[in-house]
């Protein structure tokens, strides 16, 4: 039996040292949707679309956020890995990162907003913040399982409003997501298809 509690003990001392460590997922100054030096071991994750939230219009918005710190001593930003709660994801590798110029040498704050248009049955993404780039291309996994359907279209939103049937690097019919290398933030929609 003692050597049960000692154990327990020191699991439960190296979980706290551990817990308020400044990169870890559990600090108070990180969220705990992501964070910049590895996985999301700490966020939940939800499949659906928090309908009973008494929004009053026909879209319903989730947003997801990580830091991305920039390397002093280095001059360049980590990496990070941004899980949204529908299922979707975006990896920027090390060094990678090129924020907009009034951002530079600052920690950067990225975010993955979701807006379900139940009126029209789509998806709209949009990232943040606006301007921002990837010497190395970012992967972005693009998740439309909350429309309820087996098929989706994916678009590129332009400036205008415009959408442009946007062609995929990969998909994943089981998780319902596409696959897709970017340079630069832009925004997406997620239609369904018949």
């Amino acid at each position: 039996m003692k050597p049960f509690i000692k154990i327990t003990t020191s699991l439960a001392i190296l979980f706290l040292i551990g817990g308020c460590a400044k990169d870890t997922p559990v600090s108070p100054t990180d969220s705990l949707s992501g964070f910049s030096s590895g996985p999301q071991t700490g966020a939940s994750k939800f499949n659906t679309f928090d309908v009973t939230s008494g929004s009053s219009t026909n879209n319903i918005i989730q947003t997801a956020e990580v830091v991305i710190r920039y390397k002093k001593n280095s001059n360049f930003y980590g990496n990070a890995i941004l899980g949204h709660p529908n299922g979707s994801k975006l990896t920027i590798l090390q060094n990678a990162f090129i924020p907009p110029a009034d951002l530079w040498g600052q920690n950067v704050t990225i975010s993955m907003t979701v807006e379900k248009d139940t009126l029209n049955n789509e998806l709209i993404y949009t990232f943040g913040p606006h301007g921002s780039q990837f010497s190395i291309p970012a992967s972005l996994w693009i998740s439309w399982a909350d429309l309820g359907s087996a098929n989706a279209n994916l678009y590129y939103i332009d400036d205008n409003g415009n959408y442009i049937p946007q062609p995929y690097d990969g998909i994943n019919l089981n998780d319902k997501t596409f696959l897709l290398y970017v340079n630069h933030f832009s925004r997406y929609a997620v239609a369904y298809s018949n």
